[in-house]
């Protein structure tokens, strides 16, 4: 393991070589599931090169681990990065996947997938996924994973879908798109019954009118931000 770790300094063509290998083959090669966290490490490392192909590469090894490993979900939230970066550039058929991987982890039972999930669709990373989506693509698929997330039980988790509300209705060219697919999830965010998420909501204000267009401004979230100023939470 040791040599291997070492050889991530290589050059590409030996960089490439070795991310080749690092599949569900390999898990099972270092002695089965329980030596799991030593391969999530090398595969974290590739995943780190700044070598594009190494990239894709990388998630195509995770998605081969993914069928293999059922249980892996908790450890895949580290490495959701691969999905907003490699995204623009790979094929149809490998887009496909990836929306699908994505929904996966954005529907794991547990928690904290869902949430390292959550973060990669909003504004917190340089490439967030719901830049590099179609619009089609984003109420097809990212749309309704947002509102499953926006409806989470744990006030946590509904926090992280102010950003993803943000990123989602920037993303949408057409406004009258925008009002009609997240128009009553900005109403219930604002009254949402944690004084957090209504924080939150406030903070990020006159980023989410900028984003939700004009007549979303006017016609419903002038109403929202009367409604905010006359929270009781003084935070808020």
């Amino acid at each position: 393991m040791s040599s291997i770790t070492k050889g991530m300094d290589d050059e590409d063509e030996v960089l490439l070589a070795l991310a080749g290998e690092l599949n569900a083959a390999f898990v099972e090669f270092l002695g089965g599931p329980s030596f799991l966290i030593s391969y999530l490490s090398l595969l974290k490392t590739s995943a780190q090169q700044p070598n594009h192909l190494l990239k894709l590469l990388h998630f195509s090894q995770l998605s081969s681990l993914k069928s293999t490993l059922e249980w892996l979900g908790i450890y895949l939230n580290r490495f959701c990065i691969s999905l907003d970066f490699a995204y623009p550039t790979v094929s149809d058929t490998t887009k496909d996947e990836m929306r699908r991987m994505y929904s996966a982890l954005c529907a794991d039972k547990k928690p904290m997938v869902q949430r390292a999930a959550a973060k990669e669709s909003g504004v917190t990373q340089s490439w967030p996924l719901a830049k590099v989506l179609s619009q089609s693509h984003l109420i097809t698929a990212l749309i309704p994973v947002f509102r499953k997330l926006a409806a989470d039980d744990q006030d946590l988790g509904r926090l992280l879908t102010v950003v993803v509300l943000i990123a989602i209705a920037s993303s949408l060219p057409d406004k009258a798109v925008c009002k009609k697919q997240l128009g009553s999830t900005m109403k219930s965010m604002v009254s949402d019954q944690s004084w957090r998420v209504r924080y939150m909501i406030a903070d990020h204000f006159a980023q989410l009118a900028e984003s939700a267009g004009e007549d979303v401004v006017w016609e419903d979230l002038v109403r929202a931000f009367v409604h905010l100023l006359n929270n009781n939470e003084a935070e808020v």
